[in-house]
């Protein structure tokens, strides 16, 4: 909402001295919020791969409701067969 309020009014928001200081703040804020959400997310990023190559070493494949297990000496990458 914010951003759509600031495009309809952005000629006025630049056009105006008074809110210098306030677009300033909200820059600062607003980067300061994406560093945060970047950071999070590169977390639960490398945190998803951890938990896949861990189900991956254990013999487990896909992320599914159904988890099929890797019969011995099958490939990793193989594809169960479907009747």
């Amino acid at each position: 909402m914010l951003t759509s309020l600031i495009r309809v009014h952005h000629s006025q928001i630049v056009a105006s001295r008074k809110l210098r200081p306030v677009l300033d703040e909200l820059k600062a804020s607003l980067r300061r919020s994406l560093a945060r959400e970047r950071e999070l997310t590169g977390w639960n990023t490398a945190g998803l791969g951890y938990v896949r190559r861990e189900l991956v070493e254990n013999g487990v494949v896909g992320f599914g409701a159904e988890e099929i297990p890797l019969e011995k000496g099958a490939k990793k990458r193989s594809f169960p067969a479907i009747a």
